[in-house]
């Protein structure tokens, strides 16, 4: 019976490590957790064999709600780089303007200039194109899709008592918001018993002066809403109650205590500052360790 006894134990403790090598090994490293946890841009400008060009700011499809748009480029080995404007004028046809070129004077760098596109497109679709020549009569092109509108707006989750929140950027040249809110089947949400609609209406004094900003709380709670998928239409006018814009936010609405918890079950050797190969060497030693013990007493009890 003890013989048998110590088996069992010996072959319970090599499953055991066994068990444990292959959790260890399947742990991410301290160094892919932190490069899974956010996205860190680095640009390094140095001094290339080959001419290079590259256009930092603005990105590829970004929304832009101020006038004056910095313009920024990545250069090596170029000894002129011109810059250009597309987009489409009043008639429907598709222009391409020169807006600024620079001549390095140093291998490497970065050019850096402010352009305001109330002087050209106006809230329009643009493409701004960077082209670089060399000394050899190379070129290198770079170009970045962005949209210069009255407003950027996005829903922003619930606010402190539940209600829908929407967050926007806004342009000087608004006055005035309205918002009306339509369910799936394209019903508005905010009208009174007898049916006439009751759009939001924001004015510019709620507008932050310094960071063009704003939060629209919708009071779903007010009008008894239920949860579900809804769409945002956000009208922005101005001083002359001209329409600048019209953006549609889809949303779902639903409440945080109807949503259940999700318990935290990360392992706690995820935060130890040891890496998978660690893990490892450690998991292969004690596995060892155990097998020999397990050999041994197996032998011991073939002998007997």
């Amino acid at each position: 019976m003890q013989k048998t006894k110590k088996h069992f134990l010996g072959m319970v403790g090599l499953a055991l490590v066994a068990l444990l090598t292959l959790v260890a090994y399947g742990l991410p490293s301290p160094e892919a957790s932190a490069a899974e946890e956010g996205n860190v841009d680095v640009q390094v400008v140095v001094g290339e064999p080959n001419m290079n060009n590259r256009i930092n700011a603005p990105r590829d499809g970004d929304i832009v709600v101020k006038p004056d748009l910095e313009i920024s480029s990545s250069y090596s080995q170029a000894s002129k780089i011109e810059y250009f404007l597309t987009y489409s004028n009043a008639d429907g046809q598709e222009v391409r303007v020169p807006v600024g070129s620079f001549t390095p004077t140093e291998n490497s760098g970065v050019n850096t200039f402010t352009v305001n596109l109330d002087g050209y497109g106006g809230f329009n679709n643009y493409r701004l194109t960077s082209v670089a020549y060399g000394n050899n009569g190379a070129q290198r092109e770079d170009t970045v899709a962005f949209a210069y509108r009255a407003i950027n707006v996005y829903y922003n989750g619930l606010n402190d008592n539940e209600d829908p929140q929407l967050k926007a950027e806004v342009n000087e040249k608004v006055d005035k918001i309205q918002v009306q809110v339509y369910d799936k089947d394209n019903n508005p949400v905010f009208v009174d018993e007898n049916g006439v609609e009751h759009p939001i209406i924001v004015d510019k004094s709620a507008i932050d002066p310094e960071t063009g900003e704003l939060l629209i709380d919708l009071p779903f709670k007010e009008y008894g809403v239920p949860e579900g998928d809804y769409r945002a239409v956000v009208v922005t006018y101005d001083e002359n109650d001209v329409i600048l814009s019209i953006d549609t936010v889809p949303f779902t609405y639903k409440l945080r205590g109807n949503t259940p918890e999700v318990p935290n079950t990360g392992s706690m050797l995820e935060n130890l500052n040891i890496s998978r190969l660690d893990y490892l060497l450690t998991g292969l030693i004690a596995f060892g360790a155990v097998a020999g013990f397990a050999i041994y007493l197996i032998c011991r009890k073939n002998r007997r």
